[in-house]
């Protein structure tokens, strides 16, 4: 593989990075922006922005629609930076490390401001003036302490669990292609690895947590069957209990496997975990989007309920089944090059 000169953003040469790092790393800078993509659109459009200046300031029972505007212009904005970063590494050759820490410091302002308004001010303030979301069942919650359960763990938790590792994943990225092309990187330093995989993989296991904690109140209260109503907890939308249940039982093994992988990381476990992200991403697609939000996207009278919802949630399950299997296989390209340096090293 044909090296690549880096120039520094100080003008210095830098080691001389191969085309494959290189190019995997721009590669994981356009994924995560996928990631972001569809979410990014929808705040943006659906945030008000036909709203009169004097209205985005929201109300005592409105949360202010400038904050959702704000929010969704700042994700667009990262969408687009990433993907002009990655595309532009991978297919234009444009390779300039100065431009790549700007977005890196832009992504992560951008990104900590997204993750307030969006996984914690929206969702505390539509709690407690009881707005949608969260759609509890039909009749609402039978107890106070259902409702306070289920808004912590089926709402706040989960949504700060999904939001932190889509932004995070973006941020990690455009970091990661920066110092790839800076010539930063040290393959072999497994504690990074193994701790980045113990980070996502515990957010990938609370996450399910939230879910199976959510749905299995809604089937205890509501029973098993097709609920007369779908209820709502972004991320999770249930119509079918049983499998928003199976749903969350597979992300917490998936969670589960990402860190016996990083304590006890062999190149038995790393594949174990990429072919079981790639496993859940089919499940989370093909069940929890296409049979819970799918099947309840029109009502009786036949109009769309949730326009746009399926496409949202299936690019964000693809950051969140993604980032453990990504992070793994980081750590058993570590796991491989130590052992190389092992090797040479015993041979001499």
């Amino acid at each position: 593989m044909a090296d690549i000169g880096e120039q520094g953003g100080n003008g210095t040469a830098a080691r001389a990075v191969s085309e494959k790092e290189l190019f995997r790393a721009a590669a994981l800078v356009i994924v995560a922006s996928f990631g972001l993509f569809a979410e990014a659109l929808q705040t943006f459009l659906t945030a008000g922005t036909y709203l009169p200046v004097d209205q985005l300031k929201g109300t005592v029972n409105t949360f202010p629609p400038g904050l959702n505007i704000a929010s969704g212009a700042a994700e667009v904005f990262m969408v687009f930076m990433g993907l002009s970063v990655g595309f532009g590494v991978l297919f234009f050759g444009y390779n300039n490390s100065s431009m790549t820490f700007l977005f890196t410091l832009v992504s992560l302002v951008l990104g900590w401001y997204v993750f307030v308004v969006n996984a914690i001010a929206r969702p505390i303030f539509n709690f407690k003036k009881d707005q949608h979301p969260p759609l509890e069942p039909l009749g609402g919650w039978d107890s106070q302490y259902r409702a306070d359960v289920t808004f912590y763990m089926g709402y706040l938790v989960s949504s700060m669990c999904t939001c932190a590792i889509s932004i995070g994943l973006h941020f990690y990225s455009v970091l990661n292609l920066y110092r790839t092309q800076e010539g930063l990187i040290d393959r072999t330093r497994l504690v990074l690895y193994r701790a980045r995989l113990i980070y996502y993989g515990c957010l990938v296991l609370v996450l399910g947590l939230g879910i199976i904690t959510l749905t299995g109140w809604v089937r205890k209260q509501e029973g098993a069957g097709r609920l007369a109503r779908t209820v709502i907890y972004p991320p999770t939308f249930i119509t079918y209990p049983n499998v928003g249940i199976l749903s969350g039982l597979c992300m917490l093994v998936y969670g589960i496997i990402a860190l016996q992988t990083a304590v006890m990381p062999n190149k038995n476990m790393v594949a174990f975990t990429v072919i079981a992200g790639v496993l859940l991403w089919v499940w989370m697609v093909g069940f929890h989007v296409m049979c819970q939000i799918a099947q309840a996207s029109r009502n009786a009278l036949g109009q769309v309920q949730f326009n746009g919802q399926g496409i949202v949630i299936a690019y964000l399950m693809t950051s969140v089944c993604f980032a453990p299997a990504w992070f793994a296989q980081d750590l058993g390209n570590a796991l491989s090059k130590r052992e190389d340096a092992y090797d040479v090293k015993t041979s001499i």
